[in-house]
C-alpha cells in the first residue's frame, strides 16, 4: 500500500506544474458525436473549425481554388458534349443566337430560350461544391506561407480530398485568446478538391493528431514537441464532456497541451506502451457486455475522430442481441428501444478494467430513435477495435509523444 501511494504521488508530481505553463483549448460539439476546435493559419490568421482527430495524421483545410476545381472536376465527369464545351458556351448568361454564332452547335442545347431550361446543368453555381460553405486558405495573403513542391491526398471511408502541401504558422484557438499554443513552420495540406461527403459536415477540415503520417511529413503536435513549443512536457490530454444532447454545444470538452488536465481528470490509472508508432495503438484483452464475454489479444486504437466504439461484427452482433437492437444496413447502426436498460461495456487493458456506461453508449438521433454507440468495424487492414468518443467521455486520454505511451485517467464527476 505504501509503495502504491508513493508511486501515485510521484506520478502526480510529474504533472504538478503551474497551470500557466500549459496551453488550454476548450472545444465544441455537434450532436454529441463530433468534437471540434478553432485554429488559425498564417500571419493574417485565417480561421478554421477542425476535427481534432487522433485517428489520422494530416492537418488539411480547403484552399481558395477549391470551388473552381470542384466545379471543373464535376463537369469532366459529364457525357459529351458538355464536358468539352468552353465555359462561355454553357454559361447561363449566353443567348441562343450568340451560342450558335460562337460555339459548337451541340453546346447550345441549353442556351437561353431553350424550351426546357430546367434540364440545363448549372455550371455557374458553386452550390454543388463541398467547399461552398467552408472557410478557405488563400496562400497569397499570408506572408509566412511557403509552398512545398509535393502533392497531398488523403482518403477516408466516405470520400477523399487532395491538393498540395504548404508550411505556415498554426495557432490553436481563436484570435484574441491569450496564451495560445503557436506552432511555426507546420506542414498542412491545402485541399483543392474535397469529396462530396464533406459538404454537409459543419467543419472546415481535419487536424490529425496521430504520431506518423504515411506521406512522410511531420504531424502538427509531433512537430511542436520536436521544436520545443509543446511544453513543459511533450504531452497532450483529451477531456470530453458527454452532454447527451443533439445540436451544437459550446465548451463540450478541453484539450490540454503540455500536461495533464487536473481540473477535469483524475490521476492516470495506467500507462500502456504503444504497439504501433503510427497510431495511438495498444492491445485490449477482454470485452464484456451482458452475457457476452470474449477474450483475445486485439490491436486497438483510441480515436477522437470516431463517434462510436467499433469492433468485429461477430462480437458486435452478439452485443446487439443482448438488448434487442436491430441493425440498419443503410445507416450501419444498431437501433434499440430507448427504454431498454443495460449495464454497459467493460474493456480490459492490461490488468485494468475500463467501464463505458449506458449513458455514453446511447445516441438519440433527430427522429427520437436510439442508436447503440457500438458498431461493426468492417473488413480490411488495421486494428480490430476502435475506441472512439464513448470511451473518451469516460476516461481522459493522456498522450505522451516523447515516450510513446498512452495513459487513461477517469473523468472527474462534479
Amino acid at each position: 500500500m505504501h509503495y502504491l501511494k508513493l508511486k501515485k504521488e510521484r506520478q502526480h508530481q510529474r504533472f504538478r506544474r503551474s497551470n500557466e505553463q500549459f496551453h488550454y483549448q476548450d472545444i465544441s460539439d455537434y450532436d454529441d458525436c463530433e468534437f471540434v476546435a478553432n485554429i488559425t493559419i498564417g500571419n493574417e490568421e485565417t480561421h478554421f473549425k477542425v476535427v481534432l482527430d487522433t485517428g489520422s495524421a494530416n492537418l488539411w483545410v480547403p484552399e481558395i481554388s477549391c470551388l473552381k476545381n470542384d466545379r471543373r472536376r464535376k463537369r469532366s465527369l459529364l457525357p459529351y458534349p458538355y464536358n468539352e464545351c468552353p465555359d462561355y458556351c454553357i454559361s447561363s448568361a449566353i443567348t441562343l443566337s450568340a451560342c450558335i454564332m460562337l460555339c459548337p452547335v451541340d453546346c447550345c442545347k441549353f442556351a437561353k430560350h431553350d424550351p426546357s431550361p430546367k434540364s440545363k446543368p448549372n455550371f455557374d453555381s458553386d452550390s454543388t461544391s463541398a467547399c461552398v460553405t467552408k472557410n478557405k486558405f488563400d496562400p497569397y495573403r499570408s506572408l509566412t506561407f511557403k509552398k512545398i513542391p509535393r502533392s497531398f491526398s488523403v482518403s477516408y471511408g466516405t470520400g477523399d480530398c487532395s491538393g498540395y502541401y504548404g508550411v505556415d504558422t498554426v495557432r490553436m484557438g481563436d484570435i484574441g485568446i491569450q496564451d495560445r499554443l503557436t506552432i511555426p513552420n507546420t506542414y498542412f495540406g491545402l485541399a483543392t478538391h474535397v469529396g462530396d461527403f464533406f459538404a454537409t459536415d459543419p467543419v472546415d477540415g481535419i487536424f490529425g493528431l496521430s504520431l506518423q503520417s504515411q506521406q512522410g511529413v511531420p504531424t502538427p503536435l509531433v512537430h511542436a514537441a520536436q521544436i520545443g513549443v509543446l511544453k513543459p512536457e511533450p504531452i497532450f490530454t483529451i477531456y470530453l464532456q458527454g452532454l447527451g444532447q443533439m445540436g451544437y454545444k459550446d465548451r463540450a470538452g478541453r484539450f490540454t497541451y503540455g500536461g495533464l488536465d487536473e481540473e477535469h481528470c483524475d490521476p492516470v490509472e495506467t500507462w500502456v506502451a504503444l504497439t504501433s508508432t503510427r497510431f495511438w495503438q495498444f492491445q485490449i484483452h477482454e470485452v464484456k457486455f451482458g452475457e457476452v464475454n470474449v477474450k483475445d489479444m486485439w490491436e486497438t486504437i483510441s480515436d477522437s475522430g470516431t463517434s462510436f466504439v467499433l469492433g468485429p461484427q461477430g462480437v458486435t452482433d452478439e452485443i446487439a442481441k443482448q438488448i434487442g437492437a436491430v441493425f440498419d444496413p443503410l445507416l450501419e447502426n444498431y437501433y434499440f428501444p430507448c427504454e431498454k436498460e443495460f449495464d454497459g461495456l467493460d474493456i480490459t487493458i492490461g490488468s485494468h478494467k475500463y467501464h463505458i456506461t449506458r449513458r455514453n453508449l446511447m445516441i438519440k438521433d433527430h427522429k427520437g430513435r436510439c442508436a447503440l454507440a457500438i458498431c461493426p468495424k468492417g473488413a480490411g487492414f488495421g486494428p480490430t477495435w476502435v475506441l472512439g468518443i464513448p470511451f473518451l467521455k469516460e476516461y481522459c486520454n493522456v498522450h505522451d509523444i516523447g515516450k510513446k505511451l498512452l495513459g487513461f485517467a477517469r473523468v472527474k464527476t462534479f
